[in-house]
């Protein structure tokens, strides 16, 4: 009684399938830390983009403090402080030499976190807009008589090249 027939003429079939299963698995591999790499870029620029937003906000917040002050300083177009626009003109945040005609902002600092030392600033101006007349309203929701209205623009810049550029109007 024989079980299985031996047979002379495979010639190397099972080698032949097996390789062709290696290949397979091997691209599949390689799709797989090709589609890990990208995820990790895009976490990481996704962290940049994070703290660059919060520089911003850190230079918005310095500009706002610097208008809560005793005293309002004179906007003379020096040092990041700007008279009313024209209209005319287009946005001064389009046109300006940022880090040259701004003032310098907070800092957001990360020393704790997974890049320690990473650091990015940002810079900031503030436009004066005048004053709103005065209301004769009672009302607690209208603007106070005599309010000076201003613009604060800032802009923070991370390690990449990343931009985030926010404005708050501000009124005193």
């Amino acid at each position: 009684m024989t079980l299985l027939p031996k047979i002379n003429n495979e010639r190397g079939s099972v080698l032949l399938i097996g390789m062709l299963l290696l290949l397979v698995l091997t691209m599949i591999a390689v799709a797989g830390m090709q589609s890990t790499t990208l995820e990790n870029k895009m976490s990481a620029n996704l962290y940049l983009q994070n703290i660059t937003l919060q520089a911003a906000e850190a230079g918005l917040r310095s500009g706002e403090t610097l208008l809560e002050g005793s005293t309002v300083p004179a906007f003379n177009g020096v040092d990041g402080l700007y008279p009313t626009p024209d209209g005319e003109d287009p946005p001064r945040w389009q046109t300006i030499t940022w880090g040259t005609n701004t003032r310098n902002g907070g800092t957001y600092d990360n020393s704790t976190g997974d890049i320690a030392g990473f650091t990015t600033s940002a810079q900031y101006f503030i436009e004066d807009f005048g004053t709103i007349a005065s209301s004769n309203s009672l009302s607690p929701d209208e603007v106070k008589s005599n309010s000076g209205i201003y613009r604060v623009t800032s802009r923070g810049v991370s390690i990449s090249g990343a931009e985030a550029i926010l404005q708050s109007s501000f009124l005193r």
